[in-house]
């Protein structure tokens, strides 16, 4: 029996390490983080040092991203990101927790129409 559940152990290891290397996480997995490009790059920068939240209620326009992100990178030991990745991320927060907050109202348009 103990042989079976640490065969059954490693192998739901195994799969999670390979699904978190590819990319993958389903919706529930997103955290909140809209659907669109670069919500898989800002997932897999962010959260592992932090919790979303913190990116969620910022806010912050182009260029305060952009400090931010260098700032992550410089003095927070953020991984770089390659330049087509950092360009994603770039614009999926500025779109998504701009001044506009668009993602903001996405959540209020679903919390209306799920009532």
């Amino acid at each position: 029996m103990t042989l079976i559940r640490g065969l059954l152990f490693l192998g739901a290891t195994v799969c999670w390490c390979l699904a978190a290397s590819t990319g993958y996480a389903d919706d529930g997995e997103w955290r909140g983080l809209p659907e669109g490009d670069g919500r898989e790059e800002v997932f897999y920068q962010c959260q592992p040092c932090h919790s979303l939240k913190l990116v969620t209620q910022q806010g912050l326009d182009h260029d305060d991203w952009k400090e931010t992100l260098e700032w992550m990178v410089e003095e927070q030991g953020m991984p770089e990101p390659e330049p087509e990745e950092w360009l994603a991320m770039l614009e999926y927060l500025t779109r998504f927790y701009g001044r506009d907050r668009l993602a903001a109202g996405m959540e209020e348009n679903k919390a209306a129409h799920s009532n």
